[in-house]
């Protein structure tokens, strides 16, 4: 079903918190498929801080092995991905977590929620699982967006709904 970007457009209202795309629950089978879909349909920055250069495709073998040996003292690997003109910030902080953060000043119109949408459908429909967008700073238990394919879940949060919940929180 068509939104309306009036009903959402509060959700990516710049007030200084990053918005982020979550894949809770997570293996590393989850995270082979995110970087293959990931490599085969969008633009991508990766930088290797260990050898300090640009690739246009994430090190797959880099990452698993990353995110399955690293030690504390680790540099944190970001991959950068463009879709359109937004930039979605991949993290490999942890196996059992996929994330991404969206800067909401850079989401502006129908259109550019469209190609959020469409990438949260993309990676809903890889892994089979759902996909959620919520305030990087809060705990998931209130998505705004969320998207599972398998389930036919396409649900965004109304701004009365996140108001009532933040009312009944208290």
């Amino acid at each position: 079903m068509k939104k309306n970007w009036k009903d959402i457009e509060w959700i990516f209202k710049a007030d200084g918190a990053l918005r982020a795309i979550y894949i809770l629950n997570s293996s590393i089978s989850d995270w082979k498929k995110v970087i293959a879909i990931i490599n085969q349909k969008y633009h991508v920055n990766f930088r290797n801080s260990d050898e300090g250069n640009f690739t246009k495709k994430i090190d797959d073998r880099l990452i698993i092995d990353y995110l399955t040996n690293r030690k504390k003292t680790d540099e944190t690997k970001l991959a950068s991905i463009l879709i359109g003109e937004i930039r979605l910030n991949c993290h490999f902080f942890q196996d059992d977590e996929i994330e991404f953060d969206i800067n909401p000043k850079e989401i502006n119109s129908i259109k550019d929620f469209e190609l959020i949408e469409s990438f949260m459908y993309d990676i809903s429909e890889t892994l089979g699982k759902e996909v959620i967008l919520k305030y990087d700073d809060l705990d998931a238990e209130i998505p705004l967006i969320k998207i599972h394919v398998n389930k036919g879940i396409d649900e965004v949060l109304s701004k009365h709904e996140i108001e009532e919940y933040w009312k009944n929180k208290d």
